[in-house]
């Protein structure tokens, strides 16, 4: 799962980080301990050589390094600082090359800890998307069942009128259960399988999502007008279906009579930009951080004639983004409608 990678390579990060601050940390303090012991230990024997002790000696090393300079005093001083230069350089070196096993061993061992850390919440998560999809193939049979023995009482002439009306609402909810039902399958889908990347045309997957959602804009009068050329891209083309189809459906049902929906189109270097803008009646701007999450529904900001969903449209719309290496974002004022815009890449990074 691309989330679980992400955070572990996070995690790994922190523990390199904080591993090697520490590791940083002690090799100062070793640098300075060890060069200042030798300034210390360089300071004592030039004070011994001044009084002539060893300084036949020294003088020999000298001679030995460069037998045509006259050694002296200064020459001596001067082997000191040469001395003691070679031994920082030396000292620094080992440091590092120290400090880089470090890293190497700290980021292996702290992307497996990373990885031991997170495989139990990474199970349950599964688990529970499992249950999910397993939970609602089996209420489809049921509610199909429910469905349409509800269809035949309603056709029924026996039943009385009241009787009727009761199983026209009851009828109501089943629908709105399979279509819950189906998008928490959709949603399931899309969180646990890899996108079929293709060759696509954007024009026709967004002419797809129209023709979807014609009836609905007609219903409403709503003119949905669509800016774009052929533009390829490598994704997968019922989800960036479904995608388009669900910003589409969002227009609408926030959009009031005679409204209007923008769709356009640009090719921006390797990227498409996408932009979906309508003449709704807007989201408060508090509201807009939490706008992708599931089951979020912002009620307050919506009209009551607004139908009701059940906040996994948007959800969906971004995981099918993310899905495609993208980003969507949402933009709005009340009043005067709401603008998403999407990014796709032309092109995948095919594992």
């Amino acid at each position: 799962m691309k989330v679980f990678e992400l955070t572990r390579i996070r995690i790994t990060i922190w523990y390199v980080l904080i591993i090697m601050s520490i590791s940083t940390m002690f090799s100062f303090v070793i640098y300075r301990g060890v060069i200042g012991n030798i300034e210390s230990s360089f300071r004592n024997a030039e004070v011994r050589f001044e009084k002539n002790e060893g300084m036949m000696a020294l003088r020999r090393v000298a001679e030995v390094k460069n037998p045509n300079v006259e050694v002296t005093k200064e020459v001596l001083h001067g082997l000191f600082l040469e001395e003691l230069e070679n031994s920082r350089k030396n000292i620094l070196l080992s440091l590092l090359i120290l400090n880089v096993v470090i890293l190497t061993l700290s980021t292996l061992v702290s992307y497996l800890l990373a990885s031991k850390t997170l495989l139990p919440i990474e199970e349950i998560i599964k688990e529970q998307k499992r249950f999910i999809a397993d939970a609602s193939h089996e209420l489809k049979t049921p509610l199909t069942s429910l469905k349409t023995s509800i269809e035949v009482s309603v056709r029924s002439g026996k039943l009385p009128k009241d009787i009727k009306k009761l199983l026209q609402y009851n009828l109501e909810d089943v629908d709105a259960l399979n279509e819950l039902i189906d998008k928490l399958l959709n949603l399931s889908s899309l969180e646990s399988k890899e996108p079929v990347f293709d060759n696509l045309d954007i024009k026709e997957a967004i002419e797809t999502a129209y023709r979807r959602v014609k009836y609905l804009a007609d219903e409403k009068k709503i003119s949905i007008n669509i800016n774009t050329k052929n533009y390829q891209l490598l994704g997968d083309a019922s989800s960036l279906t479904e995608l388009f189809t669900i910003l589409f459906d969002n227009g609408i049902k926030y959009c009031k009579q005679n409204g209007i929906i923008n769709l356009d189109v640009k090719l921006s270097k390797n990227h498409l930009v996408i932009t979906v803008e309508d003449t709704g009646i807007g989201i408060n701007k508090k509201y807009l951080p939490n706008i992708f999450d599931r089951f979020y529904r912002i009620d307050s900001s919506r009209t009551s004639s607004a139908k009701s969903g059940y906040g996994l449209g948007l959800s969906m719309a971004k995981k099918i983004v993310e899905n495609h290496n993208g980003s969507i974002s949402v933009s709005s004022e009340i009043a005067k409608g709401t603008l998403f815009t999407i990014k796709l890449p032309t092109k995948q990074k095919l594992v």
